[in-house]
């Protein structure tokens, strides 16, 4: 897939930075002189890309060592992946298995109605159950969607589900790495791209709901 393979070499780059609150909590820091390179332009996906806090203000990629620094938040909010600071394990999760549950100290909003998605296409299949957890679209030039929902629907379910539905869209280049405690399911087709996952524990809460993140894209 075109934005995973984009999300690989960005790795490479190395190793992001959070700008997530707290993230510097009991690490082992180390001082080093680096320099602010505004001169570095970013694309994603073919498309300009300009990399601002959650507060908007613009973020300047860092060059130290010969290696530049990319703030993980930005980048993969630009390429619809989630994720989060775990404080607990002290590490950044990216992409599939990443948990929406709230941090000690931190307040998460209930689960509201199902929402479909505008721009995801109309014969998306969603259980009947689902409730939006998060969602975050774009139409810039072309459509995609991040979306994390919750519901009771066992894996399996789901896998079958998705899965038949790729292959009647003509995703030939699907990935199934589904077991019976987790759901990932990715590939694209001649027009667009798909990820489905589930946290890679497949815990649920305590109403025994769990939470599935939907990654879709135009290409």
């Amino acid at each position: 897939m075109s934005r995973k393979r984009w999300f690989a070499a960005s790795i490479t780059m190395g190793m992001f930075v959070t700008g997530a609150a707290g993230v510097y909590a009991g690490s082992k820091l180390q001082e080093i002189k680096a320099f602010l390179n505004p001169g570095i332009g970013i694309t994603v996906n073919g498309k300009d890309f300009k990399p601002v806090d959650d507060k908007g203000k613009a973020i300047v990629p860092i060059t130290y060592d010969n290696t530049t620094y990319l703030p993980v938040r930005a980048v993969s909010e630009a390429l619809q992946v989630p994720v989060k600071y775990d404080s607990a394990s002290n590490k950044v999760r990216i992409g599939s298995g990443v948990s929406t549950t709230p941090e000690p100290g931190e307040t998460k909003p209930p689960a509201a109605a199902f929402e479909r998605p505008k721009y995801i296409p109309a014969d998306f299949p969603f259980p009947k159950d689902a409730q939006k957890v998060y969602l975050q679209e774009s139409a810039d030039g072309k459509k995609s969607v991040m979306y994390i929902y919750k519901t009771k629907a066992e894996l399996a379910t789901l896998d079958e589900m998705y899965n038949s539905y790729l292959k009647s869209k003509k995703y030939n280049n699907l990935l199934n790495s589904s077991n019976k405690n987790s759901l990932s399911i990715m590939g694209d087709s001649a027009t667009e791209s798909a990820m489905i996952s589930s946290e890679s524990t497949g815990s649920r809460d305590a109403d025994g709901y769990i939470e599935i993140s939907v990654n879709w894209s135009e290409l």
